[in-house]
């Protein structure tokens, strides 16, 4: 390596015109660079999952490969008569076409890769660093390449023209991650989004092309090597070698991006979780970086006097800022309901930057000033070393973060290590400087109180009154809690974070989730849940006669949690037939060589980031492979938490995908309706009416409201012609046009959020099928044909009472939707319960309203004699019976 030296240069108007060009050249080379970083982690998550193990292994390998393109930098600084920007723009080149053709070559890739490929993160990284490398060796080798031109320019102002440099490229990098973020991907997809930022490196490669046809300048003198002569004692001071700045570049990078990690958990816990977050987080610390490399340049002529103290005291006051900093957002932190009061996505992406940069924003700062101040240091192949040990710290950073902070400490004592760790770095090159000062170790002392006195837990997590904290675990996937209520009837639940809750109630909905779904296959062997959580969607699987039930859960924590939830999931971790496993749900089913009668996709939260990938046509497509003959794909989706756009592109990547499709109601209400996907590959026979009346008939059945099974197939709510009817032609969920982690988190504040449930729902009735169900048609005679037939059409009369009523509409706008429903089939309990209850509330205040109601009953069924009993009562002047429901 070689250190600053004497070489000509050019003045500086005229340093600072040549350096225009290649400010605008890096500007773009970054802006290519970051995007390509986060169009890959996408197109990774094909091949190694999405869950948060995947993501640090795909981000370790990135860096891998980084650090390997700026080694390979090292032996081109020897080669003078290497035409420096021409190789550059060569690179560039091939970046740029690698990059857009990157889409396309991972999702062939995928489905060979995701069968065989291993589920360890060593395994996840060396995957991935493998498909990386075309593209990630030679992003390496940029920057290392443009500083190497710039040196042999002769331009001077080493540490200006790094930091100006280095600024540039990291503000490009802004304008690649946001612009592919929040513009070029909602709009065009992977392979759209891949063309644009190939674009921008193909303007890179052009600027670097014409630099290298000018007149290249008479080479400088040789500098002397570190071997061949002392070291600069302004620069690096008496005793220390050249090589520390390499320690010091190994560890800044391992730090940088660790702080970068421990940030994103602790602001997670009370941000969405989407893809717009992480690249907002992302966005803020480039920007800073950039401002702390142009800083730098700003300050180059008091640096320059005494580099080495400057150095000394970015790096205490990082330490300080670092724990200072925490304190502050620790203050906003607390109080989650701020997170909440942005209504749109504008608003939420605000408040998501604000809470980024006011932790991350002067920690970056100063990460840009360290690593400018420590570019400045070295010229030729030495920038080529620093940057390449820079990210390799940086690579190691993910099993830092994964192995030893998260599953080890708080959030606050894990960012504490971070501030500290800057802190030894300040003493590691004090120290290697051999002229201790009194005042620096004042100085390190009064550092060192203040980050203990600044100490702050950072747990952000506020339960509602009257919950307790039971467990909780900070992990990769955020904060997981399981709280408990304590009271005549004790409740728990999950959460992670602040926003994503399950649990909190007998779970009765969910176990009537998980038995209709093996009503629905009532011959089925083999089982596969896709979801866990609390277990009471798969627990209410459990009185199915089938012989094994394979189930996995992202989130280890809640695998090892399930013994809390044994009221609600019937014990699910003690059958033997069960077999629970953690990991990512389309990853582990990828890598399986099972088949199955019957597969169930459990809720997820579709904007969360990951989440939309379960809903794509490729996962649906892997669902379809592994089922046996004969066998059903059952996925649960929450119409509540669905818009329209995102509700339509998912149901038609399932239509794509499976030969027969269904839409079945699991839940009848409008606040949180369940609503299914039924898909199977080729026509299934009739169901055995016989069988699933046998299971209707077990006790465990009557808690769930599934005694009947005109009931039970009265949820057959819409065909595959009704289902292609209301979604129409529009966009697809895939793996290259990820619809719905894109547009799900704009629309989740939109006005229509409050009401979706009631929407998606009438939306559905405005093309369900009328009729008796055909998977049970056939074994109906004519008089219970007529009578299920009654009972689809009152079920479909009760929910357009319920939508009504969620409405707000005027009573009489969903009473006489009851009427009807109760008119077609009067032992529908469900409805009869409603209307009682309804006649109940108004009898105190609204005597005939009241009579109203019940007089309508009676006209249907003039023998009941409840209802005989309150019409009487309801009729005795002044009289205010209420009636009994």
């Amino acid at each position: 390596m070689r250190v600053d030296c004497a070489v000509p240069t050019l003045s500086p108007g005229d340093a600072r015109d040549a350096d225009a060009d290649l400010v605008v050249m890096l500007a773009m080379s970054g802006a290519a660079a970051l995007g390509y970083e986060s169009l890959w982690a996408d197109c990774l998550a094909m091949v190694v999952g999405s869950d948060a193990q995947a993501s640090f292994a795909v981000l370790a390998a990135y860096f891998l490969g980084l650090a390997g393109g700026a080694v390979w930098t090292r032996g081109l600084a020897q080669r003078p008569g290497l035409r420096v920007f021409r190789r550059f723009a060569a690179l560039e080149l091939w970046v740029a076409l690698f990059a857009a053709a990157s889409p396309w070559i991972f999702h062939a890739l995928a489905p060979s890769l995701a069968r065989v490929g291993p589920a360890s993160a060593g395994g996840q990284t060396a995957v991935a660093a493998l498909l990386l490398l075309p593209g990630s060796f030679a992003i390496g080798a940029l920057f290392p390449l443009a500083i190497e031109g710039r040196r042999r320019a002769q331009l001077g102002g080493e540490l200006r023209g790094a930091g100006r440099l280095y600024a540039a490229y990291t503000l490009g990098g802004v304008l690649g991650i946001s612009g592919t973020a929040f513009g070029s991907l909602p709009a065009l997809g992977l392979p759209g989004a891949a063309v644009i930022l190939s674009t921008a490196g193909l303007g890179a490669a052009a600027l670097a092309f014409r630099r290298s046809r000018r007149p290249a300048p008479a080479p400088p003198e040789s500098a002397p090597a570190v071997g061949d002569a002392p070291p600069s004692d302004d620069l690096l001071g008496a005793r220390a070698e050249p090589r520390v700045l390499l320690v010091l570049a190994t560890a800044t990078g391992l730090l940088g991006l660790s702080l970068e990690l421990v940030a994103m958990r602790i602001t997670g816990q009370i941000l969405s979780g989407t893809r717009y977050t992480f690249a907002i987080t992302i966005a803020v610390l480039l920007v800073g970086t950039s401002l702390g490399a142009a800083l730098a340049a700003m300050l180059r002529e008091r640096i320059s006097r005494s580099p080495a103290a400057a150095l000394f005291w970015s790096l205490v006051v990082q330490a300080l800022v670092v724990m200072i900093v925490a304190t502050a957002a620790d203050l906003i932190g607390k109080d989650p309901a701020q997170a909440m009061a942005a209504r749109d996505f504008v608003g939420r992406s605000a408040f998501e930057a604000g809470i980024s940069l006011l932790l991350l924003g002067l920690p970056a700062i100063g990460m840009g000033l360290v690593f400018a101040q420590l570019v400045a240091a070295v010229t030729g192949r030495g920038v080529g070393d620093l940057v390449a040990l820079n990210n390799l710290g940086s690579a190691l950073a993910p099993a830092l973060v994964a192995g030893l902070l998260l599953p080890r400490a708080s959030l606050g004592e894990a960012w504490f290590a971070l501030a500290l760790a800057y802190l030894a770095l300040a003493i590691y090159w004090g120290w290697m400087r051999r002229r201790p000062r009194h005042e620096s170790g004042l100085a390190l002392l009064a550092a060192f109180v203040a980050l203990v006195a600044c100490f702050r837990p950072l747990d952000w997590i506020q339960l509602p009154e009257g919950w307790r904290v039971e467990r909780r675990q900070i992990t990769l996937h955020g904060v997981t809690t399981l709280a408990q209520r304590d009271g005549a009837t004790p409740l728990r639940r999950l959460q992670v974070d602040q926003l994503y809750r399950m649990g909190g109630a007998w779970s009765i909905g969910e176990r009537r989730m998980g038995a209709i779904a093996t009503l629905l296959v009532p011959e089925a062997k083999r089982v596969a849940f896709l979801g866990v959580g609390t277990g009471a969607t798969a627990g209410g699987a459990l009185p199915a006669p089938f012989e094994r039930l394979d189930a996995v859960e992202l989130v280890p924590e809640f695998v090892s949690w399930l013994d809390a939830f044994d009221a609600i999931n019937g014990g699910l971790r003690l059958d033997p037939r069960v077999n629970l496993h953690t990991g990512d749900a389309r990853a582990w089913l990828a890598r399986s060589d099972a088949r199955y009668e019957l597969i169930v996709g459990d809720l997820f939260h579709p904007e969360r980031d990951g989440a939309g990938r379960l809903f794509a046509r490729e996962h649906f497509e892997s669902v379809a492979a592994h089922l046996a003959p004969g066998g059903r794909f059952v996925q649960w989706l929450p119409l509540h938490q669905l818009d329209a756009e995102s509700f339509a592109a998912i149901v038609r990547a399932f239509l794509l995908s499976f030969d027969e499709v269904d839409g079945f109601l699991g839940l009848y209400n409008v606040d949180t309706p369940a609503f299914a996907l039924v898909g199977s590959r080729g026509e299934l026979p009739a169901l055995s009416l016989a069988a699933i009346e046998t299971r209707l008939s077990a006790p465990p059945m009557a808690g769930l409201a599934l005694t009947d099974a005109d009931e039970l197939f009265a949820g057959h709510l819409i065909d595959r012609a009704g289902l292609e009817a209301l979604v129409g032609e529009g966009p697809v969920n895939e793996d290259l046009h990820p619809f719905v982690s894109t547009h799900a988190p704009r629309a989740r504040s939109e006005g229509e959020a409050a009401g979706r449930g009631a929407q998606r729902l009438s939306e559905l009735l405005a093309h369900r099928r009328r009729g008796p169900s055909p998977w049970i048609a056939a074994e109906l005679d004519a008089q219970a044909s007529a009578a299920h037939s009654a009972y689809v059409d009152a079920l479909a009369a009760f929910l357009r009472g319920e939508i009504e009523r969620a409405r707000q509409s005027p009573r009489e706008a969903w009473i006489e939707p009851w009427l009807e429903a109760f008119a077609a089939r009067p032992d529908f309990a469900l409805v009869r319960s409603r209307l009682l209850q309804e006649a109940a509330r108004l009898a105190p205040t609204d005597l005939d309203g009241a009579r109203a109601i019940i007089s309508g009953m009676r006209q249907v069924a003039p023998a009941d004699p409840q209802l005989r009993e309150i019409e009487s009562r309801l009729a005795a002047p002044r009289v205010r019976a209420t009636p009994r429901p």
